[in-house]
């Protein structure tokens, strides 16, 4: 039996495609990219997307956050998530919602997160936790 999480696994459920689909009915922006799992194709991807959002005057109080969490993203997708195997992409899709902000998704096409490993690494990490500061 499978332990994987269903939608952590990076398989296709059958009626969901693999790459992004969004209601365009409300988005201001959209730009969908498909990178190779590179470390190096992090940093022009940010700068593009980046580049967007700021032309598009999407959240502008928070560019730093959103950009912070985009290049942790396609990082963990890389190098997390297709294990930096050249086969393997990494596909990022952003929109701008006039009222919502922004959304991005980042999808890989790694095997997912099997679960019971990932529990004890938790478990192991919250046994070195010390007067609610975290020593990792």
């Amino acid at each position: 039996m499978d332990k994987r999480a269903p939608h952590l696994t990076g398989k296709r459920r059958s009626s969901q495609p693999r790459v992004c689909v969004l209601d365009a009915t409300n988005l201001k922006t959209k730009l969908e990219l498909t990178l190779p799992s590179k470390i190096e194709a992090i940093s022009p991807a940010v700068k593009r997307i980046m580049r967007l959002l700021k032309k598009e005057s999407c959240a502008p109080e928070h560019e730093f956050a959103v950009e912070t969490a985009l290049q942790e993203a396609l990082a963990n997708a890389i190098l997390h998530g297709n294990r930096l195997e050249p086969g393997k992409k990494v596909h990022v899709c952003c929109a701008c919602d006039s009222v919502q902000g922004v959304l991005i998704i980042v999808q890989d096409e790694g095997e997912g997160l099997i679960l019971r490993r990932s529990r004890a690494h938790f478990l192991a990490r919250e046994s070195i936790l010390k007067g609610g500061v975290e020593f990792s």
